[in-house]
């Protein structure tokens, strides 16, 4: 009898999440990126070594979750991310890329119309910290969340009503903070807390002001923290080989404070790497991390199970 109830509850879940969102859109930064900035550019981030345009060695979370829910529920999905974007305006002439989250909601408005049980996630804000040197944290995380929420304030208005935010994790425990010793650590530690308490703020505000629509929110700041410290229960979880979470499987590439896009200076730094005839390490699938900003394909996997849980939920 319990096996019973248990198959009932799990088809009455799956016609649940059938029946709620019949595409999802996709926006955000490399994290999430498919290959939209490679296809534009045809030059970040080259592959080989990169995987045909990802910041990975394989598929990003994004495309697994994608995939899954097609094959499960026929869901469909649009991915604006490009690797590289903010979520406020920083100076290209120092080496950001002018390209910020309002040009992706543009993007997705210019061709589409949300529809009713559209599931827009919202991925951003890595690129906002990870060399910005203003010396107000506090101002500086409030205009990245302030810029977040406007974007779905923008999208609201054009009849949008799901939404899943997701934070961001802490900066200051990925190779790039961890490798060197000048003060980018403490720095990314102290924004990352700032950012994790102003985007959950923010999403129950937004919730409060907006009942009738739904915001789903994912506690990437722990999450990420949880996973680094509790590799085995992962693993087997997940069926997967994770033991290196200090290094990165592609060594070098660090990427200097000089006001750009460390994202993509990593990118192209590993790209020369290659080009001298460097390798990456033998066992990716046991790496945490690819280079010193990004995930293995195998982290991303994780990940896209843990958010598919959480719709499912």
């Amino acid at each position: 009898m319990k096996k019973i109830w248990s198959l009932l509850l799990f088809f009455f879940v799956m016609k649940t999440f059938a029946a709620s969102y019949s595409e999802i859109v996709f926006l955000g930064d490399s994290l999430t990126d498919n290959g939209n900035l490679y296809a534009t550019l045809k030059v970040i981030p080259k592959s080989p070594p990169y995987y045909e345009g990802r910041f990975s060695n394989g598929p990003t979370w994004a495309e697994y979750l994608a995939a899954d829910l097609n094959t499960q529920f026929q869901t469909e999905s649009i991915n604006d991310a490009v690797g590289g974007a903010t979520a406020i305006f920083h100076n290209p002439v120092k080496g950001a890329l002018p390209y910020i989250l309002k040009e992706e909601v543009n993007k997705y408005l210019d061709s589409h119309s949300p529809k009713p049980d559209s599931l827009f996630v919202i991925w951003i804000g890595g690129n906002d910290y990870l060399d910005e040197k203003r010396e107000d944290g506090v101002e500086l995380a409030t205009e990245v969340v302030e810029g977040i929420v406007n974007n779905i304030k923008t999208l609201i208005t054009h009849n949008a009503k799901n939404f899943l935010i997701i934070d961001l994790p802490d900066l200051s425990k990925i190779p790039y903070s961890q490798n060197v010793n000048d003060g980018r650590a403490e720095r990314l530690y102290g924004l990352s807390q700032l950012h994790h308490v102003k985007i959950a703020d923010a999403v129950q505000q937004l919730q409060h002001e907006n009942p009738q629509l739904q915001f789903l929110y994912i506690d990437a700041y722990h999450l990420f923290s949880d996973i680094l410290d509790n590799l085995d229960a992962y693993n087997e979880k997940y069926h997967t080989h994770l033991t290196n979470k200090t290094d990165a499987c592609w060594e070098g590439g660090y990427a200097l404070q000089n006001g750009g896009n460390p994202a993509l200076d990593v990118a192209n730094d590993i790209a020369r790497s290659a080009e001298m005839g460097k390798k990456p390490c033998n066992s990716p699938d046991e790496y945490v991390f690819w280079d010193q900003i990004h995930p293995t394909t195998t982290v991303h996997r994780i990940f896209s199970e843990i958010v598919k849980e959480k719709l499912l939920s």
